[in-house]
């Protein structure tokens, strides 16, 4: 292939291209994140009772929560609960209280 003296620089402008798509893609992920969903006291009363009930039972629950603008879900057993710290341990994962949007 000839060299035309432009060397890399004839190569730039797909440079630009390649780092614009990293920062549409990062742009489509913050748009697609939502508020976390408000609760009202009642709402929270019947997550806690439902939580406590799991824990004495040692029953699995299917717990949907709220973090990083996504809404997600999992099924684990209550191994304690942080009254304090208003922490839920689960086997595999650790919640905030405020976190947990329903369970299911």
């Amino acid at each position: 292939m000839p060299d035309d003296g432009r060397g890399i620089i004839k190569w730039r402008p797909f440079d630009s291209v390649i780092s614009s798509n990293k920062v549409v893609k990062e742009l489509l992920k913050e748009r697609s994140k939502i508020r976390k969903p408000i609760l009202s006291d009642e709402q929270e009363n019947i997550l806690e009772q439902k939580l406590i009930i799991a824990f004495y039972t040692n029953v699995p629950i299917k717990v949907s929560y709220f973090n990083n603008g996504k809404i997600n879900v999992f099924e684990d057993q209550i191994k304690k609960i942080d009254s304090i710290y208003h922490k839920i341990y689960f086997r595999k994962h650790i919640l905030l209280f405020e976190q947990i949007v329903e369970i299911l």
